[in-house]
C-alpha cells in the first residue's frame, strides 16, 4: 500500500489541484516527522489511512535533525560558543550556518552543504528504490521518479550553492533576504 500511496502523491496533477469541487484537508509535516526515510513512510501511512472523502493536500518543510559527523560536527561545535551541537543540527539551522560561514569566507560552508545534499539524496534513494518483488514496469516507473526527484534536488542545491557563492563574494549575509535563503529548507 505504501508503494501505491507514493505513486498517488507523486502523480497528483495540477488539473486535480485546480478542481474547485470538494473540500480539502491539508496536513503539514516537518522536522522530526520527516527526519528519516522511515519517518516519510510513516507520514505516507498516516495520509493513506485517513478516512475522508475530501481531497488531501500535504505541505512539507525542512527535514528534522541532521546529525553532523566528523569535521562538520567539530566545526559546528567550535563555532557555537557553548559547544552545543544540538542547536545547529537541524536542516534550517545548518543552512543558516552555511550562509554565516560563506559571509566570513570560511570554505567549511561547502562541507556542510555537501553533507545536507548527501543526506537528502540518500533519503530519496531509501524511499524510491524499487523492491525486487515489483514488476519491471513498476521498477522502471520508480526509477524514473527517483531520477526526477534527484535531478530537482541537485538543481536546488546548485542554486543554493550559487547563492552562497554570492554571499561569499559580497562578504555579507543580508538578513532581509532571510526567507529567500532559507526557503530551501
Amino acid at each position: 500500500s505504501t508503494q501505491s500511496t507514493w505513486g498517488l502523491l507523486l502523480n497528483f496533477s495540477s488539473e486535480e489541484m485546480s478542481d474547485q469541487r470538494g473540500d480539502w484537508i491539508v496536513h503539514k509535516f516537518g522536522g522530526t516527522s520527516l527526519a528519516t526515510a522511515e519517518c516519510y513512510r510513516n507520514v505516507v501511512n498516516i495520509v493513506y489511512d485517513l478516512k475522508t472523502d475530501s481531497r488531501i493536500g500535504l505541505v512539507v518543510s525542512a527535514m528534522g535533525e541532521v546529525k553532523p559527523t566528523g569535521d562538520v560536527a567539530r566545526l559546528i561545535a567550535k563555532l557555537n560558543p557553548h559547544g552545543k551541537v544540538e542547536l545547529s543540527d537541524k536542516v534550517t539551522n545548518l543552512l543558516i550556518k552555511c550562509t554565516e560561514l560563506a559571509a566570513k569566507r570560511d570554505q567549511n560552508y561547502l562541507n556542510i552543504l555537501q553533507q545536507l545534499k548527501d543526506r537528502h539524496l540518500s533519503v530519496v534513494d531509501a524511499l524510491l528504490s524499487p523492491e525486487e518483488s515489483l514488476s519491471d514496469e513498476i521498477k522502471a516507473q520508480t526509477k524514473a521518479i527517483n531520477d526526477k526527484v534527484k535531478k530537482e534536488l541537485e538543481k536546488d542545491f546548485t542554486d543554493f550553492a550559487h547563492i552562497l557563492r554570492a554571499v561569499w563574494l559580497s562578504r555579507e549575509f543580508d538578513p532581509t533576504a532571510h526567507n529567500w535563503y532559507f526557503g530551501y529548507g
